[in-house]
């Protein structure tokens, strides 16, 4: 069972970082928000079960040894969210997909959905 969502959990980051940034500001270029990841692990297992963010942090901490930073900055839908900075762990990503077979996909490639 946990094999099969920490692959949908790195799809779903592969995903929510192939959105782009949620806003024009420099801090967020880099960011890949915990709220954006539990929006893309929902479409990705096609609205059939939502995620917790508790349990989404859990599975990136535990299988995928990703951690995740509070935002105390930023626009106000975000502020207080977390996120994984990706300029830290984008070697770490890489090889997670190498080893997860999930394709790598590039910042801004796929439409925010509305």
């Amino acid at each position: 069972m946990y094999k099969n969502l920490t692959v949908r959990v790195m799809e779903s980051i592969m995903l929510a970082w192939a959105w782009g940034p949620v806003s024009d500001r420099m801090e967020d270029k880099d960011r890949v928000y915990l709220k954006d990841i539990s929006l893309a692990t929902t479409q990705i297992m096609n609205y059939q079960n939502k995620i917790s963010s508790r349990k989404l942090a859990h599975t990136m901490k535990t299988y995928l040894n990703l951690n995740t930073i509070r935002a105390t900055d930023g626009i106000p839908q975000y502020k207080g969210t977390y996120y994984v900075n990706m300029p830290l762990v984008y070697p770490q990503v890489k090889s997670l997909c190498e080893r997860w077979s999930v394709e790598w996909k590039q910042r801004g490639s796929v439409k925010r959905p509305v």
